[in-house]
């Protein structure tokens, strides 16, 4: 039966829909009722925010409380820029990210071309308060053995966003299924509010 809810699940740096667990969790989901889009974000091999936030704009078309957003390693720390791009008044109900780079490890990218390429998503000032603003039901999921982000990104959020954080060891998420993401995901759409509350602007400041 239709839950009248959707997930949209975006995919990593260099990835596809068709890679890591997106596959096997879209599949899952739909099982449960929930509409998925999963997205091909363009120029993958070289991302860029401008034009990944506005393939998610599209995609997402009007947001709301019966949306959810699940990202993948850079395509978590896309939801914090589309967020930013919201109206004063747009909400969404929740966010779950996953592996995301809200900071990286030291030496993460030794090839200098790709450094200087992805320094622009490490690098864009992020408005914590804002975000909040368009939903305040954030998830994250991160490794104790990942090769690239460590654990104190998963600290970041849980100070900046009230994010419930949950660590496990499963590397940066290339499994091709994830009963942890699955479980957090529906953890994540049952935490929604039964009515997406508009925080006032002034109480973040």
């Amino acid at each position: 039966m239709p839950t009248g809810k959707r997930i949209v699940i975006i995919h990593g740096w260099m990835g596809s829909p068709s890679g890591e667990f997106l596959p096997w969790l879209k599949k899952r989901l739909e099982a449960k009722g929930y509409e998925v889009l999963v997205p091909k974000m363009p120029n993958t091999n070289h991302p860029k925010i401008d034009e990944w936030v506005a393939k998610l704009s599209k995609t997402i078309e009007v947001p709301d409380g019966n949306t959810f957003l699940v990202g993948h390693s850079i395509g978590g720390k896309l939801i914090p820029y589309y967020l930013l791009k919201l109206k004063e008044g747009q909400m969404i109900g929740g966010a779950l990210i996953v592996a995301s780079w809200i900071n990286v490890r030291t030496g993460s990218f030794k090839n200098a071309r790709r450094a200087r390429m992805m320094a622009q998503w490490l690098e864009m000032p992020v408005g914590w308060k804002k975000m909040l603003l368009h939903t305040t039901n954030f998830r994250a999921l991160y490794s104790d053995n990942d090769p690239w982000i460590p654990i104190s990104a998963a600290a970041t959020l849980k100070k900046m966003l009230g994010a419930k954080v949950v660590v496990v060891h499963q590397g940066h998420f290339y499994r091709k299924r994830s009963n942890v993401v699955l479980r957090e995901v529906l953890k994540m759409v049952k935490g929604a509010p039964q009515r997406v509350k508009r925080l006032n602007e002034k109480k973040l400041v």
